[in-house]
């Protein structure tokens, strides 16, 4: 390791970049290593910690040290130490919530926030005068905190200019969209969440600037949304034609715009009440389609097969109703018949369909990852899901995503000699793969993981290699962990 170029070992260390642990471990080995490290730890602005401001504070007072070293008498605390390094020229992932949300944690208070408030421009000056190409920008706020108008800063320019990822609410400040349009020109990927029925000026003239290179779009609407029907008549041919990914929570508006993005390859619509998506999209084919993902309590089922009959030969990847946990018998059916070139799917299955899910996966001989729910009183329990799984699911499969819903009843444990029984079959397919496991669940749900017992099982056959990954995601407190052999 100790050969390999700079360049090479950014690529290597870029693999640890959500593992803290290893990254302040390589800090200390050499300052090659620590000059690598320091800069992946710093590289995500979601990943900051409150201490991380005491950091970009003497990076704000080493700026200034003229000035403190006059006033040197009028401080109740010695001038600190100059920085090793100018920490926030690291940053490449700007999100205005985490810094905002993160500043308010290390000052302790709303009261000291707001008197803080200068310093926190201060912080956001020295990014734009220290970064010189940030990737990603997030200008969502955090709370009804007011945001500061960092684009007009020295520098910023030259911070921005490369930007090809942009989420903001539609309310921020028209200066940001006066500033965006003049120095973003290779946006690739946009978000926009339309709220408190506003649409700030410029973000008309912001789409038309940007839509060359656009290619992922993803309009958001919460409570108090405005009506964007005259934000959708202004999209152009040019936008429709290079737009490839497309993302939609939106009630307030004609789905019949959706039909005129030729080229689309992932189609996203998320909504409480999906009931009338089918009737807008069932006409409609995208011959590059990709990815499907309807996640809604409601749909019409028939419209929702032709929409399938029509698009499900090109998919490989199909979500349906994840956030509901069931399908339908006859989609699940459409899916078999017409999705028969997925990689990736994630549907229900209910404890009087075992019949049908055998059909959906011996039908979808590429299948790589499925993703199902557990834990009500209408779906499958992690026995027979798993059994399933073992005995039917294609070849090429090699992950399970085991979503678990609130237990309105108590779902019949999983035994350790059942685990260990799904195991001793996976590791027995004529074409084995070592399967990787992600678990999400409430922090109050049961699941496989919450017995000592069946982490055992779990922990042996990491070791032995049957066990790829065992990832387990518990909300809202714990985040990620995985499994380490």
């Amino acid at each position: 390791m100790s050969q390999l170029s700079f360049d090479c070992l950014m690529d290597i260390f870029d693999y640890l970049e959500n593992d803290k642990i290893s990254l302040f471990s390589c800090l200390l080995v050499n300052k090659l290593w620590c000059n690598i490290s320091v800069r992946i730890l710093w590289k995500d602005s979601s990943n900051y910690s409150p201490q991380t401001f005491r950091t970009l504070i003497i990076c704000l007072l080493n700026e200034s040290k003229e000035d403190i070293s006059k006033n040197k008498n009028n401080l109740s605390s010695p001038i600190p130490k100059p920085p090793m390094f100018n920490y926030a020229s690291f940053c490449k992932i700007l999100s205005v919530h985490e810094i905002q949300s993160k500043f308010k944690l290390f000052v302790r208070s709303p009261e000291q926030y707001t008197k803080s408030h200068n310093i926190l421009i201060g912080i956001f000056k020295l990014f734009m005068r220290q970064i010189s190409s940030l990737k990603q920008l997030d200008i969502s706020p955090y709370d009804d905190l007011p945001i500061v108008i960092f684009t007009s800063f020295p520098g910023a320019e030259n911070c921005l200019k490369n930007i090809t990822e942009l989420r903001f609410f539609s309310f921020i400040n028209s200066e940001f969209f006066y500033h965006l349009t003049q120095f973003c020109h290779n946006i690739q990927s946009l978000t926009i969440e339309f709220c408190d029925n506003i649409i700030s000026n410029g973000l008309k003239e912001f789409l038309f600037s940007i839509q060359n290179n656009l290619k992922y779009f993803n309009i958001i609407q919460s409570n108090k949304s405005p009506d964007l029907t005259e934000l959708v008549s202004s999209f152009t041919p040019i936008l429709y034609n290079t737009v490839y990914e497309f993302h939609l929570n939106i009630e307030n508006v004609s789905f019949s715009f959706i039909n005129n993005f030729t080229n689309l390859q992932e189609l996203e619509i998320e909504l409480y009440d999906g009931s009338e998506v089918f009737e807008k999209l069932v006409s409609f084919i995208f011959p590059n389609l990709k990815i499907l993902k309807i996640d809604a309590f409601s749909v019409n089922v028939g419209l929702a097969i032709k929409f399938l009959e029509n698009n499900g030969k090109n998919l490989k990847e199909l979500t349906f109703c994840e956030i509901s946990g069931v399908s339908d018998n006859c989609i699940n059916l459409a899916i078999a018949k017409f999705c028969n070139n997925l990689k990736k799917l994630c549907t229900g299955f209910r404890n009087d369909e075992l019949e049908i899910m055998k059909i959906v996966l011996c039908s979808c001989k590429y299948l790589e990852t499925i993703k199902i729910w557990l834990g009500d009183v209408d779906l499958l329990n992690e026995k027979v899901a798993l059994e399933m799984i073992a005995n039917y699911s294609p070849k090429n499969l090699n992950k399970i995503e085991l979503l678990y819903c609130h237990q309105s009843y108590d779902m019949k444990r999983l035994l350790p000699v059942e685990l260990d029984s799904f195991f001793i079959s996976w590791a027995k397919r004529v074409t084995y793969l070592p399967i990787t496991i992600f678990i999400k669940r409430l922090h109050i749900t049961k699941s496989l993981d919450t017995y000592d017992e069946n982490l055992n099982i779990i922990e042996k056959y990491i070791r032995l290699k049957v066990i790829k990954k065992f990832i387990i995601s518990v909300e809202p407190d714990g985040g990620y962990i995985e499994l380490l052999p």
